[in-house]
């Protein structure tokens, strides 16, 4: 931040391109409110805190800005993505432990808030009490059903079954405890099965480049077995584990990974099919692995002391120093109130929970905006104002239902629900990329405590997804009214402002083209395509652009090469042959392409925008097997497909009578 005159300070995030001003340098005194433009002002927007403006209450300090107003202070400061750093260490905070469900969900969440930078935190434990583990924000109700205690019913599934075989003894129980873990960006996958025979092991690594992690682990899982003549494969795509078993190979170890976590076990003791036991009558059980059984069954000899050389052969791999450090004072504190926020039944049978302390943003780059109140508020409504913004659309993100998200195999972040994608009215393409200028995330207040909740936006209530909403009107920020009756303050609420470019919701690509409607202003040549991806784990996978006309069916008017690598949540270019398009003509701008490994698949990133048209075509993925002609499903999506193609301009000369003054014999 600089001071750009006395009232107005001034920051630029990419030289050039987006400028953010905190006040108004067209006024004499400051205003407390920040506006963004973009494309050399071409495009922009501002919004502000309500009030009378006083410039002696302006202060900076090391690039926050602060000003004061009653028992509000905004706070204005930038925010720029540090990235990820390579790791320095490896953090083990549980060595092995017998925890409860209650305890081990709550290590989960727990350590998304306390892993830092530059080091893998690490624990692995087991869960003495037979439980059930939920995912992410999948209602339980989607396999089992469950009893007023928050136990799952025992339905006493008792036909014959491949998952249970005669020769190994199944442990019965009459109720299991259910638990959830987020784990965010996690598949659709069936609840597990664990007691105090599964070894669970738990890394993070925020802010910390760590790609791979599931091989990683399962070489170094394979090589202790291999020392200890038990013989083992792996599955040809998936991240499991078998080990050898008279005819029979069964799985043992499973890995789930995510963008900046694992989530592993390794099964010495445990059946664990028998979740499918406690599945509800009517559902089908998606049984994977015909055998599912412990290690032990077959090497009696083995004990839960493999795991730790399975750790310790993990760190040697990656060669960094594994550094054993207990949960200090302050973190078996929040430990014990993050249990008592897991520990209830709306949460774990339904995945609704009233406070926001569960989920953890990644980093972003942008403009944070903070109101701080100093004591209980009048009101537990903070008005922002806004001045009449200039060639953009905001479009509304809805809140999405899991059931929604499954249907369509798309995810949506929970700060990107009741959200704001904002966009150039018109333009997109070459230097405006997909045309986005920011983003303004669902706000979450946090107290002096550290308890946090989502909050919303008033007038964007009743709203449907992607519908524009006019900027010009402000926007006021609810805060839950138990929140503000109970919060230890001061209490802080922040709007943010992202400057991200690509879509804030995902959709699965995996053998899926995807196309956006665009008509084209004027004629040019492509040169490349760019698209916003992501991976859950694997650096490896395989995507395309290309060029449809925009009847039905549309005719392939040029494809790019072929992209093999993502690495992390980025934009990645793809190039065309030399080849050209029309000016006022419409086409799709696609995408399309396949994760591989493991559970890996690849994310292309859109935006909810009504009015902007796309399409989707199923077809199993090849390199360079674009269809030549392509049948669009029926069903328009308003989405905004966060592709943009890079073009030169084509060079028209009209020489068309005598009055040309271009020197040489007249064309005609």
């Amino acid at each position: 931040m600089h001071l750009l005159n006395d009232t107005t300070y001034q920051t630029e995030y990419t030289p050039g391109l987006i400028i953010a001003q905190i006040g108004d340098a067209k006024q004499d005194e400051f205003y407390p409110r920040a506006k963004l433009s973009k494309w050399d002002n071409e495009a922009n927007f501002s919004i502000g805190l309500a009030g009378s403006p006083d410039s002696s209450d302006v202060t900076e300090t090391n690039g926050i800005i602060s000003y004061s107003q009653g028992n509000a202070t905004a706070r204005f400061y930038n925010l720029t993505n540090p990235g990820k750093v390579p790791p320095k260490s490896i953090r083990r905070a549980i060595n092995g432990s017998s925890i409860s469900a209650l305890e081990a969900t709550s290590e989960y969440e727990l350590c998304k808030h306390i892993s830092r930078p530059g080091e893998v935190y690490l624990a692995h434990y087991v869960v003495p009490e037979p439980s059930l583990v939920t995912f992410d924000l999948m209602p339980a109700s989607q396999h089992l059903e469950v009893d007023a205690s928050g136990k799952a019913k025992d339905f006493n599934y008792k036909s014959k079954t491949t998952y249970h075989p005669d020769d190994i003894p199944i442990p019965s129980y009459t109720s299991l405890k259910l638990c959830r873990f987020y784990t965010p960006y996690t598949p659709f996958v069936n609840p597990y099965f664990m007691d105090k025979g599964l070894h669970n092991i738990d890394m993070q690594w925020y802010g910390t480049e760590l790609r791979g992690a599931a091989k990683l682990l399962m070489d170094a899982t394979e090589k202790i077995l291999n020392k200890h003549n038990i013989p083992t494969k792996r599955h040809f795509i998936r991240s499991k584990l078998y080990f050898k078993h008279g005819d029979r190979w069964v799985k043992f170890f499973s890995a789930q990974p995510d963008d900046s976590g694992l989530y592993a076990y390794i099964n010495i003791n445990c059946a664990y099919n028998k979740a499918f036991d406690f599945y509800r009558p009517d559902v089908e059980k998606d049984v994977r692995d015909q055998y599912a059984y412990g290690l032990q069954v077959a090497y009696p000899d083995v004990t839960h002391k493999l795991v730790n050389e399975v750790i310790q052969e993990f760190a040697r791999s990656l060669k960094l120093p594994l550094v054993d450090k207990p949960f200090t004072d302050d973190e078996k504190t929040r430990w014990q109130t993050t249990q008592k926020l897991q520990d209830n039944y709306d949460w774990v049978t339904n995945a609704k929970r009233s406070d926001a302390n569960w989920y953890r943003s990644e980093p972003k780059d942008g403009l944070e905006f903070e109101v701080v109140l100093a004591k209980k508020p009048n009101t537990n409504e903070v008005s922002l104002t806004a001045n009449n913004p200039k060639n953009v659309t905001a479009y509304y993100q809805a809140e999405l239902s899991f059931e929604q998200m499954q249907k369509d195999n798309t995810k949506r972040p929970p700060d990107v629900h009741k959200s704001l994608a904002i966009y150039h009215t018109s333009k997109r393409n070459n230097v405006y990329e997909t045309g986005k200028i920011a983003h303004i995330y669902r706000p979450i207040a946090h107290d002096s405590d550290g308890y946090s909740v989502f909050c919303n936006f008033k007038e964007l209530e009743g709203l449907s997804d992607g519908e524009p909403y006019d900027l010009a009107q402000g926007l006021t920020v609810v805060v839950p009214q138990e929140f503000i009756d109970s919060a230890m303050y001061p209490i802080t609420i922040d709007p943010l402002f992202g400057y991200i470019t690509g879509g804030g919701s995902g959709l699965t690509l995996d053998d899926t083209i995807v196309g956006t409607l665009h008509t084209s202003t004027e004629a040019g040549e492509m040169q490349s395509l760019s698209m916003y991806l992501d991976t859950s784990s694997s650096t490896t996978c395989n995507y395309e652009g290309a060029l449809y006309t925009a009847a039905n069916p549309g005719v392939l008017v040029a494809q790019t090469d072929q992209g093999t690598t993502v690495s992390g949540l980025t934009w990645k270019t793809v190039n065309f042959a030399a080849e050209g398009f029309n000016n006022g003509t419409d086409y799709y701008i696609s995408a399309w392409g396949q994760g591989t490994g493991g559970y890996e698949s690849i994310t292309l990133y859109y935006d909810s925008t009504s009015g902007k048209t796309s399409k989707q075509f199923t077809k199993t993925y090849a390199a360079n097997a674009w269809p030549n002609t392509i049948t669009w499903g029926s069903t328009d999506n308003n989405r905004q497909y966060s592709i943009y193609i890079t073009y030169g301009t084509t060079l028209v000369i009209d020489l068309h009578d005598g009055t040309s003054q271009i020197p040489g014999p007249m064309i005609v």
